[in-house]
């Protein structure tokens, strides 16, 4: 099993400028640990994540608290694609789970896996945004392609691939990157698939229900929003304070006075004082005073003062009003 998690994560800058991208967190908790929890049933014997070069200790910390001993992290020394990051993770002989590290899916892989080959997709309304994959009649994969600026089709790649033949897609990738084929000058996964697929490799399309990307700012919160309400945390004591569940509160946070919620996640040692939150994410440590949020991510060691209104801040940033 191997999870890119080395994407640089421009999309979500400020925040991926200090903090790695599977570690933001969404709805109580990082997004890697959203996505090892969801298959820790899978029992796998080992996950490899691919990672940043210097982001390694941090992400590694993460994972085995999730999954102790299963997991290892290798490094992609350059920012060359999904496709190269998966052939720097090692392609080891045998069956092979893709899942891209930005985002978070529901989905029966233990149903799924047995019946064979398959790619994860779902229709969306604007899918240039995305790989999109085509099918025949019977539901098969025919062609992919990243990005198109008009799709065939309204059904977008999630993130998630499974090969029963690994060692395929291994010469799939290598024959993309000797051949020095780019699209949006990265290897792209889907061009790598593609060869595949144009040598006669047809997977089943599965159809993913809940998808929560979490690649945007937009999407983190709108993630945020709905995995509060598709698994509420138990509800806060906060004596003093205005509930409004679904709120995920850290054991080691503090609220006084003021209103928090609806969907808000806030993190360890967060300190919030007299201020109304809806809408938003607040960091580890973050500190909010007399302020109202709504749709805005915090980040670390932030301190908002009489601000009012949405915002997105990354670590120890200061915001007054």
């Amino acid at each position: 099993m191997t999870i890119p998690v080395a994407g640089r994560g421009t999309r979500l800058f400020p925040h991926t400028h200090t903090t790695p991208k599977p570690l933001l967190p969404v709805a109580g908790k990082p997004i890697l640990c959203h996505m090892l929890d969801r298959l820790a049933g899978l029992n796998p014997e080992k996950v490899t994540l691919v990672v940043n070069p210097g982001n390694q200790d941090e992400i590694e910390a993460c994972a085995n608290a999730v999954m102790p001993g299963r997991v290892v992290c290798q490094v992609q020394e350059k920012p060359l694609g999904i496709a190269h990051a998966i052939l720097s993770g090692g392609i080891e002989p045998g069956p092979l789970l893709v899942i891209l590290g930005d985002t978070i899916m529901d989905a029966p892989l233990a149903e799924w896996i047995p019946e064979g080959d398959f790619i994860g997709v779902k229709e969306v309304c604007d899918p240039r945004r995305f790989g999109v994959a085509e099918l025949d009649g019977a539901g098969m994969v025919t062609h992919v392609v990243e990005k198109p600026e008009r799709p065939m089709t309204n059904l977008a790649l999630v993130g998630l691939y499974y090969i029963q033949d690994s060692g395929a897609l291994k010469k799939a990738i290598e024959k993309l990157i000797s051949s020095g084929s780019r699209t949006k000058d990265e290897f792209q996964i889907t061009d790598a698939l593609d060869i595949l697929l144009a040598g006669g490799w047809r997977p089943c399309a599965r159809a993913i229900d809940e998808w929560y990307d979490c690649g945007k700012i937009d999407a983190l919160l709108d993630s945020n929003r709905r995995l509060l309400a598709n698994y509420p945390p138990p509800v806060p004591d906060l004596p003093g304070v205005e509930l409004r569940p679904p709120v995920a509160m850290a054991k080691g946070a503090s609220v006084a006075g003021g209103r928090i919620g609806p969907c808000v996640t806030v993190m360890e040692g967060a300190v919030i004082r007299d201020s109304e939150i809806s809408d938003s994410i607040v960091s580890s440590c973050a500190v909010i005073e007399g302020s109202s949020l709504c749709q805005s991510v915090v980040g670390k060691e932030a301190r908002i003062t009489g601000f009012s209104g949405s915002l997105s801040v990354g670590d120890h940033s200061e915001v007054s009003g």
